[in-house]
């Protein structure tokens, strides 16, 4: 019996000893039994630093949000009232034109100004990105590798957009004052104060859903929509990664993202 169970073992240490020769050889160690836990994180990592470079290429592109229906910046929600005064005024006849024509100006001159903010920030956006990257630690590496197309980024989003909302809004504030928001936000404003009464001599309706005077805090807006079109990108540059990681030249991310693993979606 004893014999039995020597000759057992010496045969799960030849086994071993098999693999781990084999593991030398091209395929390697890890093919045979496995990513480690740091391999995946780094190459998540690496990954993630990559998309969020070209994310960031992207988004600082001149139209990189303006034309870019998924991200684009949109009036906030509480200048909303003026679209709904362009679109009334358009209704009166004769006069109305003489109303709308420099509201429509102004909105279409405030919200260019604000997808250029958004897009000299994006510009500036990868060094934050790069550290809170960095300063990731993932416990549950494979769980995110096999999480879905855009697994990676969904964690960081949760993990540290409050970090990058403190981070970034000096970088937006600048930005709104070198690429004139504030500017293209009085004469909006103007316009809007110069239609109101015009518009309440011919129209009786419920004044009291309009302000009489705007009211938008611009660089949290641009701060929180700016911070959203980046990881909209960085999402798609993730899916490129997962689909084709051959197609990229780093190691690491051809080593983890077209392993076995990887593949094993849950």
């Amino acid at each position: 019996m004893k014999k039995r169970i020597t000759l057992v073992l010496i045969f799960g240490l030849l086994t071993l000893f098999t693999a781990l020769h084999v593991g030398c050889g091209k395929e390697g160690i890890l093919q045979s039994l496995g990513l480690s836990n740091g391999e995946i994180t780094d190459g998540l990592r690496t990954a993630l630093d990559t998309a969020a470079r070209n994310a960031s290429g992207l988004g600082s592109k001149v139209d990189g949000f303006l034309k870019n229906e998924l991200i684009r910046l949109a009036l906030p929600k509480e200048l909303q009232p003026v679209l709904k005064v362009r679109d009334m005024a358009k209704g009166i006849p004769i006069f109305g034109s003489g109303i709308s024509a420099p509201l429509s100006s102004a909105i279409d001159k405030f919200t260019i100004s604000l997808n250029r903010a958004a897009e000299a920030s994006a510009g500036k956006a990868f060094p934050v990105f790069k550290n809170a990257i960095t300063g990731m630690s993932i416990t549950d590496g494979l769980g995110i590798l096999q999480g879905g197309d855009t697994a990676a980024t969904h964690y960081l989003r949760t993990k540290t957009t409050q970090g990058l909302m403190e981070a970034f809004q000096p970088v937006c504030k600048e930005m709104i004052e070198q690429v004139e928001v504030t500017k293209y936000y009085k004469e909006l404003a103007g316009a809007y104060n110069t239609a109101m009464p015009l518009l309440k001599q011919y129209l009786r309706v419920d004044w009291n859903d309009f302000p009489d005077q705007l009211n938008a805090d611009l660089p949290s807006y641009v701060t929180e929509r700016s911070i959203h079109g980046m990881f909209v990108l960085m999402r798609g540059e993730e899916q490129k990664i997962r689909e084709n990681p051959l197609g990229y030249a780093s190691d690491i991310i051809q080593k983890v993202f077209n392993s076995k693993e990887a593949k094993a979606k849950q």
